[in-house]
């Protein structure tokens, strides 16, 4: 230890500058050390940018998922996108139809109907026949907007299924409108899960809300009745306009009433049953033939930008 501390003593002058060179050294020939500090400060500015572009690219992908078509222009809304977000399981479907589907109440009886645009209802024209012809009232009624008076603005029927549409017109913007599918190829969605919506009569004639909502002055609503199948098949009914053949049960009152796929989009409108020994077979007018009925009406309606996945 003498030996050690006498030659400190006699040569630290000349040791401490060895000693800082030789760390120079080091430090120059292991860069892994010398950019250490500098890396963690990269790589953490790396992770910010990355979680800005994933938040960019995640509202991005909503817009997106959103985007219909109105009219010619692709139209991805801004601010509030739930409404026009397609649902994520059946119970976001639900909730989207019962907004969405409304049972009209007209002098030769009752039907199912849904929103197109805020303040307008497209049903079957066998519903509101008499209606348009006499001029009577027509009321439309869910839990979401109450009850409404609306009006015949546009009807295609003449007792065949060879047109069967009307355009029903409320006062207020208080709808929530269901987004259509435009169907080119029928074809391509066979044996695709589909549900249809609606208050067949065979169901709700029955429920203490909706015999309260006819019989006294109290404002009640029967339950949407839903129900769920595939498209079995695709025709020209009487050679006339294009049809769905589907498995999901209706009945009357179903009339006018969306049929719809996973997403909550439009497939069809449901109008009539063919009953036979065989069985009873579901037929909904394909929402390209309903389409062309708005267009005619000078009413664009949200159309689906994306296949329904």
């Amino acid at each position: 230890m003498d030996f050690l501390k006498q030659t400190w003593q006699q040569s630290w002058f000349f040791l401490i500058p060895v000693i800082l060179l030789v760390s120079f050294v080091v430090y120059i020939l292991l860069p892994g050390v010398r950019i250490s500090h500098q890396d963690s400060e990269k790589l953490s500015q790396l992770r910010e940018e990355k979680e800005i572009l994933n938040n960019t690219l995640k509202d991005l992908t909503i817009q997106s998922e959103a985007a219909v078509c109105m009219g010619e222009e692709l139209v991805v809304p801004s601010g509030n996108v739930d409404d026009l977000m397609p649902p994520q399981n059946a119970s976001e479907v639900v909730a989207k139809l019962e907004k969405s589907v409304v049972l009209i109440l007209s002098e030769n009886g009752f039907g199912s109907g849904f929103f197109v645009t805020p303040s307008k209802i497209v049903t079957n024209g066998h519903v509101v026949q008499d209606a348009a012809t006499k001029g009577s009232e027509v009321f439309v009624v869910n839990e979401n907007i109450g009850v409404h008076r609306a009006k015949v603005s546009d009807i295609q029927f003449s007792g065949d299924y060879a047109e069967d549409f009307a355009l029903l017109s409320i006062n207020e913007q208080v709808g929530i409108p269901l987004t259509l599918v435009n169907v080119q190829s029928p074809g391509d969605y066979k044996l695709d899960k589909v549900f249809a919506a609606g208050f067949p009569g065979s169901v709700i004639e029955s429920d203490e809300d909706f015999i309260n909502l006819i019989q006294t002055d109290e404002f009640s609503v029967p339950d949407l009745v839903i129900t769920d199948g595939t498209v079995s098949s695709h025709q020209k009914v009487f050679g006339e306009v294009l049809a769905f053949v589907h498995t999901a049960q209706i009945s009357g009152g179903n009339s006018g009433g969306p049929l719809v796929n996973q997403c909550g989009n439009v497939m069809g409108m449901n109008t009539f049953i063919n009953s036979s020994t065989d069985g009873v077979r579901n037929f909904s007018l394909v929402s390209s033939e309903l389409l062309r009925f708005l267009s005619r009406s000078m009413v664009v309606p949200r159309v689906s930008a994306r296949e329904c996945k």
